[in-house]
């Protein structure tokens, strides 16, 4: 099943992000969160009265539910719980594009509780997260259902809000320029982030204000799983890690990264100006390969006319061209989850 996933521009405190995710590989769900529904008893004494369908022809009807629904359907008999077993476990055949849900925290609620709006139910979900919580980390990035996120000691994880599973990436401190700093009981008190002008001393908590611009998550046919890249500040080069990974790599030299998608072991990256490079991830080593050069700055219409195209930078966080100084959100923080998508 794919996924497509929406991140933003700004990828700051959870609570100050906002992000759209039709989170797609949601089958996965714990299956005690969808399933208090009254509706659901009128169903079951229906069905528990009506012939059998064939396995076949209800993994179909499945597959085109919306992903509440098909949890609840997994709750009413055995020969429906089958067949959400079997399509649960075989992903590629769940067939419907999920209605986006808004994923948010709030004060109303524990720091380790994600609030969930379905769009089509019209109703928020309360899902309690595993630590560190969730309203303490950093969004980098999400795609396929999976958000990737940046803790307050600047690791990153992979989480998957509506099923609560998590994978702990590969140490920070892999990253070939970045180095701990130990204190006298020989724990990590703050880092060291290298480059090729100077070094900078971080707090814990601070280096991933200055690292991670931003994440990308792509199934990994080769084993089952998922590859994470991630470009990195300043000069947005790539890093990339499967899951289960010790270390993080970093890929060749390049910059200026924006977008990223991966196809048949290929890593397709784009740069701000238009430029394709294309990384083999399959082998043992990493070559970088350019597919397409920079664009032109400018366009020259029939009528003469001459479109020119420039780029500018603005800040990594919120702010409304409309109105004097920069948001607060009052300790609540909304965001649409989705597939990383560049303005």
């Amino acid at each position: 099943m794919e996924a497509e996933t929406v991140v933003p521009n700004s990828y700051r405190k959870f609570r100050k992000d906002t992000l759209l995710m039709e989170t797609e590989t949601v089958v996965q769900i714990s299956d005690r969160k969808f399933r208090e529904d009254p509706s659901l008893m009128e169903t079951k004494t229906v069905v528990q009265n009506s012939p059998e369908l064939p396995l076949d022809v209800l993994m179909d009807i499945f597959a085109q539910l919306e992903i509440p629904d098909f949890i609840r359907a997994g709750s009413v008999c055995s020969a429906w719980r089958s067949a959400y077993t079997i399509l649960h476990s075989q992903i590629e055949q769940y067939k419907r594009r999920q209605t986006p849900c808004l994923l948010y925290t709030s004060e109303s609620v524990a720091d380790n509780v994600a609030c969930l709006y379905s769009l089509a139910e019209k109703r928020v979900y309360n899902i309690t997260l595993p630590d560190p919580p969730i309203r303490s980390r950093y969004l980098i990035g999400s795609s396929h259902g999976w958000l990737v996120t940046a803790d307050d000691k600047s690791e990153l994880h992979l989480l998957n809000p509506i099923t609560g599973q998590q994978i702990a990436l590969p140490p920070v401190i892999t990253i070939e320029h970045v180095k701990p700093i130990l204190d006298d009981a020989g724990a990590i008190s703050k880092y060291e982030l290298w480059d090729d002008l100077d070094v900078e001393i971080h707090d814990l908590d601070k280096l991933r204000d200055c690292l991670y611009f931003r994440a990308f998550v792509f199934p990994d046919s080769s084993t089952g799983s998922y590859i994470v890249v991630v470009t990195l500040f300043p000069y947005r080069r790539l890093l990339f890690a499967r899951v289960g990974d010790c270390k993080w790599t970093l890929l060749p030299p390049g910059e200026d990264y924006q977008q990223c998608i991966h196809m048949d072991g290929l890593l397709y990256a784009f740069t701000r100006t238009g430029q394709i490079d294309a990384f083999d991830l399959t082998g043992p080593t990493f070559t970088r390969n350019v597919i397409a050069d920079e664009m032109e700055n400018h366009i020259r219409g029939m009528d003469g006319w001459m479109l020119w195209i420039y780029f500018i930078g603005i800040p990594s966080t919120w702010y409304d061209s409309g109105k004097p100084g920069w948001p607060t959100d009052g300790g609540e923080g909304i965001w649409p989850t989705g597939q990383p998508s560049c303005c």
